[in-house]
């Protein structure tokens, strides 16, 4: 069976970025030779790292958001105008997020006018039509409209798979129904307001007896009390009608770039050593199972990292790739080693400056230090 992999690419970025060490402002605060801050580049680059050797993939595209006005900013000035600016050090990395994920040797792509999860949902529905299992790693909750029998999302920073059950029970109500559930409930994050005086409970019970918002109008009459006078009121009507045109993902966007083309392409490390030796990154080509490799091209990722040893022989499991975690503090590190070692799940990757004060403590703990 064909699977296909597609990564939601600022949803990755933002959670690499406040992500880095519990949070982007008390994170760590990386930089390269000519003072370009690359805190966040490097965790989303060990994220990739992990997700390459754990994953392999065959068919995989990463979805950025292009930059300019999409049509719900059209619809809606307001739309996600709540939002908070994005922090300066983070906006000064945003132009090298795409090229080093180029440099992974994996399919990019971002359509004008629309935002990445319109087209992670039109992508996600072309190969729906084909017969394909579809993998989504991202935690927006949007995408869980398109979750069936063939399509999970995957939120990699809390380690959950959202199946139809599992979507069922976060929201109470099914993946098909999410769509006039964020309708009537809202979405803070994006500035929607949804329907006056509905909760969450409310939405759920609503949805669960009508079915969809179409099912609630028909049967206005039903309501009771001041729930009656609000779906009966213009004004509220049309917010909430706003609001299903906001949430409601788009699956007919016009790709730049067909579902056959997202596949690796053949393995040449040039690429990422030059930009790792631009971020200041010296090992992160040595851990994608690449060292010295420059010239190799023709052959794929996958079978190069197959070269290398397995530590050992495991059955196969089902693995939901984590996030890095950056740690600068020196206590800090050695009580993350710790957890880690204790929890038996984590795997620890030490990358020092040479001076390793505390090469022994780690070693105590089980840790492999180069």
């Amino acid at each position: 069976m064909e699977r296909l992999h597609i990564l939601d690419g600022y949803g990755y970025i933002f959670r690499a970025y406040y992500g880095m060490a519990g949070g982007g402002n008390r994170g760590a605060s990386l930089a390269n030779a000519d003072g370009l801050p690359t805190g966040a580049l490097h965790v989303y680059a060990s994220m990739l790292v992990r997700m390459h050797h754990d994953l392999r993939p065959e068919r995989i595209v990463v979805v950025f958001d292009a930059p300019g006005k999409n049509f719900r900013t059209l619809l809606d000035p307001n739309y996600k105008k709540t939002r908070r600016e994005t922090p300066e050090d983070l906006k000064k990395q945003l132009p090298y997020f795409r090229p080093l994920t180029e440099a992974f040797c994996w399919p990019v792509i971002s359509e004008e006018g629309v935002e990445a999860d319109d087209t992670i949902a039109t992508v996600t529905g072309q190969a729906r039509a084909r017969g394909w299992d579809v993998v989504i790693y991202s935690g927006d909750k949007d995408l869980m409209q398109l979750v069936d029998e063939r399509v999970t999302v995957v939120d990699s920073m809390r380690r959950i798979t959202y199946d139809h059950d599992r979507v069922v029970e976060k929201f109470g109500v099914r993946p098909d129904q999410l769509g006039d559930w964020l309708s009537l409930v809202g979405d803070k994050s994006d500035n929607v307001p949804g329907m006056v005086g509905v909760g969450k409970v409310g939405a759920t019970k609503l949805l669960n007896q009508y079915g969809d918002l179409r099912g609630i109008l028909r049967n206005v009459d039903a309501l009771k009390g001041k729930q009656q006078e609000r779906f009966c009121d213009a004004g509220n009507i049309a917010q909430l009608e706003m609001a299903k045109k906001l949430v409601t993902l788009k699956t007919d966007v016009e790709l730049s770039a067909t579902l056959d083309s997202f596949v690796p392409a053949p393995w040449d490390t040039r690429p990422l050593e030059k930009l790792c030796e631009q971020f200041g990154f010296s090992g992160l080509v040595a851990r994608m199972g690449a060292k010295g490799a420059s010239g190799r091209t023709g052959a794929s990722a996958s079978a190069i990292v197959a070269e290398e040893k397995p530590v050992k022989k495991v059955e196969a499991i089902e693995y939901t790739p984590m996030a890095a975690l950056v740690v600068l503090d020196k206590e800090r590190i050695l009580e993350e080693a710790k957890a880690a070692v204790l929890a038996g799940e984590v795997a620890v990757v030490v990358e020092s400056d040479g001076q390793r004060h505390d090469r022994e403590r780690l070693v105590g703990l089980g840790i492999a230090v180069p």
